[in-house]
């Protein structure tokens, strides 16, 4: 008899940090974006790493680099991020009778990206 398996769940914290190590390409930067310690964020990534069965950062002397894996996570953690800002901003507007999202305010977190070289001189 095969064992079938299912995909862990991952606790949105967790893609939190994953996101946050993909873009500061290091563990412990990522930890002071957070306002965590090191050690968490490195458990963290270690949680994840064995709930989606692949090494998601390589680790070295100049941080941590997003695997093929990493890189696909990262994305899609990004993606379930948003869409969780979406269902609470639109649960809120439902439950305050404006329908919704549409016909009223946005509201939430406004994420504008750049390149660091670009960064530093907006």
């Amino acid at each position: 008899m095969s064992r079938t398996t299912t995909p862990a769940d991952l606790a949105p914290h967790e893609l939190r940090v994953l996101v946050a190590v993909d873009r500061e390409r290091g563990f412990s930067a990522a930890a002071q974006a957070l306002g965590l310690t090191q050690s968490a964020v490195s458990h963290s990534i270690r949680g994840t790493e064995r709930k989606v069965g692949a090494v998601l950062f390589e680790r070295g002397r100049k941080g941590a680099t997003p695997t093929p894996a990493g890189t696909a996570a990262a994305a899609h953690a990004r993606r379930v991020l948003r869409l969780l800002d979406t269902l609470v901003a639109e649960a809120r507007g439902a439950a305050r009778g404006d329908g919704g999202v549409e016909g009223s305010a946005a509201e939430g977190t406004l994420r504008i990206a750049a390149f660091r070289s670009a960064a530093l001189h907006l």
